[in-house]
């Protein structure tokens, strides 16, 4: 039988009560977590370990969640992005580059559904689900 492939995600988030909620959540599903406190402190992660997808927040203090965006499309361009907001999605966050938004507050199944839709990227056809 085929061992399912465990994802391994990066949850981005300056406030410490939402990021420990959000790892909750992802516990539910087979993925490797991680977690970071700053766009700054995901960049660090990043050069020290592949992640198949980052959610993060839009808002953030010092490097905001499009910054990281900019910075993970030039040196992890494979990486799925989910964009997390508190905001409608006007022009700046449509032109983010990321592979799905979620707009604040959202359940654990729209989460686990923007990541299946951003893990979608991660799939070469003939693959039969799995990933890189």
């Amino acid at each position: 039988m085929k061992k399912e492939r465990r994802y391994r995600i990066l949850v981005v988030d300056d406030d410490e009560l939402l990021r420990a909620a959000l790892v909750r959540l992802l516990e539910r599903f087979p993925f490797e977590l991680e977690s970071a406190a700053s766009g700054e402190e995901a960049l660090r992660r990043l050069k020290r370990k592949t992640f198949d997808a980052i959610c993060t927040d839009l808002e953030m203090p010092g490097m905001n969640g499009i910054e990281l965006i900019r910075h993970v499309r030039r040196s992890a361009a494979g990486t799925s992005i989910v964009l997390m907001t508190g905001r409608d999605q006007d022009e700046r966050v449509q032109g983010a580059g990321a592979d799905a938004f979620l707009r604040k507050p959202f359940s654990a199944d729209d989460l686990r559904r923007a990541l299946d839709a951003a893990f979608q990227r991660l799939r070469a056809p003939g693959d039969e689900g799995e990933a890189r």
